[in-house]
């Protein structure tokens, strides 16, 4: 059982199990607090194995002795703040 163009949860723990990879990462679906339990134990029922899954700024450090996943800190301010002094001000009027 599949979506149009998206593995169901079920369908990807079976392909899980059946390829027994060091780390599985499903991505590309609703991954919310309403929803993950569901994913979860839907891939669950067929994979035990290693997964991740993921959210937006995970990245993965891999080498040849282990697999770590972490979570970028993500820079909530891309923009510096506005100037806030009279000597900021002028500052940016001379660049």
């Amino acid at each position: 059982m599949s979506t149009l163009v998206h593995t169901a949860a079920p369908v990807f723990g079976k392909i899980m199990a059946m390829t027994e990879p060091k780390r599985a990462v499903a991505y590309h679906f609703q991954n919310d607090p309403d929803t993950i339990a569901d994913v979860v134990t839907a891939v669950r029922q067929y994979y035990d194995g290693p997964v991740d899954f993921a959210v937006d700024g995970m990245t993965w450090n891999i080498t040849l002795d282990e697999i770590v996943t972490r979570v970028e800190v993500m820079n909530s301010q891309p923009f510096p703040p506005p100037s806030v002094t009279p000597r900021q001000r002028e500052n940016e009027h001379k660049e």
